[in-house]
């Protein structure tokens, strides 16, 4: 329906009652399958996520599957709604900067990427840009782990030739410049 959209995330309980069976019980694959309609989460990926319990909290540090059927707020206050929640909101601001550029234009992908328009890349915002241009899901856990491994080898290789340059530089963030020189962290 259109009545379920990525902005009644701003209502996550009418969204819940909208879905969710007389009993006030949502099936865990109807949740599912309406989160991968909302977000470009391949469905699959999500139910295993789901299944495993990685996804949902426990409040001792851990996860839980969900049951085949879910409560209301189960889905809030177990971590699942968090993290579609923070999810739509990465979706919708990554929508809102248009079409990627192509990555051969270095100035022009670390402009776009520079969402907070401060003219410097975090370690953490690196590491987005790369995920999100490599259209890597979240949900697949060793792929994001192996490109944060080598994010964080490139970014500490970066700011150790900072060092060496200039010594007084305490910045933990990448310009421009450095990102497109040769050698840089957009070379690799």
């Amino acid at each position: 329906s259109s009545d379920v959209c990525s902005s009644d995330l701003d209502d996550p309980l009418g969204w819940f009652d909208f879905l969710a069976n007389t009993m006030g019980l949502m099936a865990r694959s109807t949740l599912v399958r309406a989160i991968s309609a909302m977000l470009p989460i391949d469905a699959d990926k999500l139910s295993v996520a789901v299944d495993e319990g990685s996804l949902i909290d426990d409040g001792l540090g851990g996860g839980h599957a969900l049951g085949q059927e879910i409560a209301a707020a189960e889905f809030l206050s177990g971590g699942l709604y968090a993290w579609v929640w923070r999810h739509d909101e990465e979706h919708r601001r990554c929508s809102a900067l248009g079409p990627l550029p192509d990555l051969t234009n270095r100035a022009e992908w670390f402009r776009y990427w520079n969402i907070r328009g401060t003219g410097a890349l975090s370690r953490g915002e690196v590491l987005r840009a790369v995920l999100r241009t490599l259209e890597v899901c979240s949900l697949d856990r060793e792929r994001v782990a192996e490109l944060r491994r080598r994010v964080d080898r490139l970014w500490d290789g970066a700011m150790t030739e900072r060092q060496r340059r200039d010594s007084h530089s305490s910045s933990q963030a990448l310009t421009c410049m450095e990102f497109s020189e040769a050698g840089g962290l957009g070379d690799s």
